[in-house]
């Protein structure tokens, strides 16, 4: 399977446009879907290209902008306790394979 840069930057920037209402929606999911993007984009996106000498290039990323939004949401995600968020499931649970045959 080959890696695809353009088609993981749309779908990274489709997800960073639909999940930026997470704080207006209080929607743990959409705050999570966010984050996962602004990672992806600062991957994705960079800031500067250029080609140096001897046939090189040179990329820059800006993460800046993305890190602030990231440590955003982390303090999204550990401020909002869980009554104030509307997609409150049931927290994952530990399943003990103790007994368990094959």
């Amino acid at each position: 399977m080959t890696f695809d840069a353009a088609t993981a930057l749309d779908t990274a920037k489709t997800a960073y446009i639909a999940n930026a209402d997470y704080a207006a929606e209080k929607s743990t999911t959409k705050a999570l879907a966010f984050q996962t993007a602004c990672e992806q984009l600062r991957l994705l996106l960079p800031k500067i290209t250029g080609r140096g000498g001897h046939g090189g290039t040179s990329v820059e990323f800006n993460v800046e902008g993305l890190q602030a939004a990231i440590e955003k949401v982390d303090r999204w995600l550990g401020a909002s306790s869980d009554s104030d968020r509307s997609d409150t499931s049931a927290p994952p649970r530990a399943i003990s394979l103790a007994n368990f045959r094959d």
